[in-house]
């Protein structure tokens, strides 16, 4: 790496070239060492008497056979940097944008599409699963659905029939009721004079208005 240059040594350098660029308004090649060139996007080249260029530095062009100070303004360069030159001297050199913005139109490759290709028709097939899991759980709901909506219908009904059924039976007498009642006696005064006395006394105990007679 080339040891970049201390601001005095800059300056020496900048007040050289002014020195030379008063004495001679137009200087001759012979009366400039060029050292290093670098090349413009339109082919024309620019000298300068430095190791390199670099800000600070004298910039020269060729006019037919003379060198002459670069003009002042934007110079592209071939590389994509672009050179600013002021009063014979470099004042600024852009750099080339990174890899990435240079690359952001570049053409995909077969690979690259081959596996865009891969990952889009796998997001795809994901995104079909995920649809078909919701659908079936859908169809799946609705069913249980309807199964409940049939049991309730099917239940109703037959509370409709018990309470018809229900409502068709007579009421049921209480114990009380039915302990009360009695069956009718049909003996026969000649029939109750066979009976036992055993027989008797109970039969006048469950019906004592047999006595009256």
């Amino acid at each position: 790496m080339k040891k970049e240059k201390t601001v005095k040594e800059q300056l020496l350098a900048k007040m050289e070239q002014i020195s030379t660029y008063l004495s001679k308004s137009e200087p001759k090649s012979e009366a400039v060492k060029l050292a290093a060139e670098i090349v413009r996007e339109d082919g024309v080249l620019i000298y300068t008497s430095a190791d390199e260029f670099a800000v600070g530095v004298d910039a020269w062009v060729k006019d037919g056979e003379e060198t002459v100070v670069a003009p002042d303004g934007e110079h592209k360069l071939e590389d994509g940097r672009v050179l600013i030159v002021a009063g014979g001297v470099v004042e600024s050199i852009n750099e080339v944008a990174d890899d990435e913005e240079l690359n952001d139109d570049a053409p995909v490759t077969r690979a690259e599409f081959t596996q865009t290709l891969k990952d889009l028709h796998e997001a795809l097939g994901l995104q079909s699963q995920i649809l078909s899991a919701i659908e079936f759980q859908a169809t799946e709901d609705n069913k249980a659905s309807e199964a409940i909506k049939t049991e309730l219908a099917e239940l109703k009904e037959a509370k409709e029939a018990l309470e018809t059924k229900l409502a068709a039976t007579p009421a049921a007498k209480s114990v009380k009721e039915s302990k009360g009642e009695k069956k009718a006696l049909n003996l026969s005064k000649a029939q109750i004079s066979e009976l036992s006395t055993k027989d008797y006394i109970k039969l006048t105990r469950e019906y004592p208005e047999l006595l009256k007679n």
